[in-house]
Formats: structure tokens, C-alpha cells, sequence
């Protein structure tokens, strides 16, 4: 004797489709945070690095004097330190790579070589990835790195400084200073204090909530 199997009713399908939809749509905001916690992670170390290579440029190299170097590669303003007027100072990228920059600043699109830092993506945050239009072209670029060839900013107040005689240091001491920074909130909303990645003069990587009611703070946060 045969047993007739019966097929699933639209009605079960239709359930079964809500809850697969469900399932995704609550597990899919997990997947985003864990993904941009890995970023940050990932943006983290990157930091880290860099800083170890610029401890190594700050005692090898210039004496403990933090280099002259503007925020971002195009920025087309002179920095003065003492009596120097220096037009166009060359990007930390370079300076810390000991690679020549370019010849003219700005230049749209510019990525340090590949024997700047051994690795130039290690300044691509990975977070980087909202459109940068730049203010040397007009150009509008995927993300700050491939724009200016850096997604982090430099704290040029600390140009043709040693640490210890910057101006704020008896305010902000070493812990308190910034050396490093995402250019913008690349890991969260603006606003928060964890959405943005910083390089502390003390080579410790952190937030703002290191130095939560700091003015040491990177502009605009």
C-alpha cells in the first residue's frame, strides 16, 4: 500500500521563507559591528606600526625633533617653526619612509612608493571607504587613502618640536598628546568617542576616551 506524500502548502512556505528572513535580518547587524570591530582592530595595529617606525625616526634620525610635516599630503599652507617659514612641507609619509616626496604639493592621487614604511597600504585604514573630494582638484576619490595616499592625520602643532617643549605638554603631558589620527570617524558614528583611531605620543594606540575632555583631542572631535 502506498503512502501519498503531501507537498508543503504556500501558506508553510511563506513561514518558512519570514523566519529565514528573520534569522537574516537579525543576524546581519551582528556581522556589521563584528566586521568594523575587526577593521578597528586591523586600523589599531596598523597605528601601532607606524608609531614604531616614527620612534625609530625621532631616535635615529632627527634627534627627538618631530618632523615638519603638514595634516594631510595636499594641504597647500606653509608650516613655521621659529623663524623658518617651510612652503609646502613634505608629507610624514615620506619623511618617515625616507623616501623623497614629490616634487610639487599637491599632487592628486599621490600613494607613497612601495619601500615607504616597507608597505604603503599599512596607511590605508580599512575603514576608509566613504568619497573624499579634494580641495586641490576637485576630484572626488573612493576614500582619503587613494586621494592623498594616507587615511591618518599628523599633528602638525608638534612640527620642529621636541615633545617636552611643545607649548601644551605641561597641560596634555605624553599621554595626552596626539601624534596620529583617522582623518574622520571611519569606525562609527561622529560623535563617538570610539569612532576614531589615535596615536598617543606615548606609542600606546587608543581613542578618545583616553582623554575624554581633552583639547588634545584631533580637530573635530
Amino acid at each position: 500500500m502506498s503512502v501519498r506524500r503531501r507537498g508543503f502548502t504556500l501558506v508553510e512556505i511563506l513561514v518558512v521563507m519570514s523566519i529565514i528572513a528573520l534569522l537574516i535580518g537579525l543576524l546581519l547587524p551582528a556581522l556589521a559591528d563584528a566586521r568594523q570591530d575587526a577593521n578597528r582592530v586591523a586600523c589599531a595595529a596598523q597605528l601601532h606600526s607606524i608609531g614604531q617606525s616614527l620612534q625609530t625616526y625621532l631616535q635615529s634620525t632627527s634627534n627627538n625633533i618631530f618632523p615638519v610635516c603638514p595634516q594631510m599630503p595636499t594641504a597647500t599652507h606653509s608650516i613655521t617653526v621659529g623663524l623658518v617659514t617651510i612652503i609646502n612641507p613634505p608629507p610624514i609619509q615620506s619623511v618617515i619612509g625616507n623616501v623623497p616626496p614629490p616634487t610639487t604639493i599637491p599632487i592628486p592621487n599621490w600613494v607613497p612608493p612601495p619601500n615607504d614604511r616597507e608597505n604603503a597600504a599599512v596607511w590605508d585604514c580599512p575603514s576608509d571607504i566613504n568619497p573624499f573630494t579634494s580641495l586641490a582638484s576637485g576630484k572626488i576619490y573612493p576614500s582619503y587613502f587613494s586621494a592623498e595616499g594616507t587615511s591618518y592625520q599628523y599633528n602638525m602643532d608638534l612640527s620642529g618640536e621636541r615633545l617636552q617643549a611643545w607649548t601644551f605638554y605641561p597641560i596634555f603631558q605624553v599621554v595626552g598628546t596626539w601624534v596620529l589620527a583617522d582623518f574622520s570617524h571611519f569606525h562609527g558614528a561622529s560623535g563617538q568617542a570610539s569612532s576614531v583611531n589615535i596615536l598617543f605620543a606615548d606609542w600606546h594606540v587608543g581613542d578618545a576616551r583616553d582623554v575624554m575632555g581633552s583639547s588634545g583631542l584631533p580637530p573635530g572631535n
